[in-house]
């Protein structure tokens, strides 16, 4: 997968469905490649978490969404 692609199209997003379709579009399935092409869109190295490690990955991807769909980081 074409990592820089990924990222490329991810920059371009502004809404939890147009998100959801570019993750679609290249096949991205797992949650934690999501918060890891999330994260890397955001320029972050990752995301923290006030919860800890004690989150699961639903609730990790979630709070990441959020974050990336605030837009702060753009």
């Amino acid at each position: 997968m074409d990592t820089g692609r990924v990222i490329g199209a991810l920059s371009y997003c502004t809404t939890r469905e147009s998100i959801a379709d570019t993750f679609d579009k290249f096949e991205v399935k797992e949650l934690s490649q999501k918060i890891e092409y999330l994260n890397q869109c955001m320029g972050a190295d990752e995301t923290f978490f006030s919860g800890g490690d004690e989150l699961n990955e639903e609730v990790k991807y979630e709070l990441t969404l959020q974050m990336f769909e605030l837009g702060e980081w753009r």
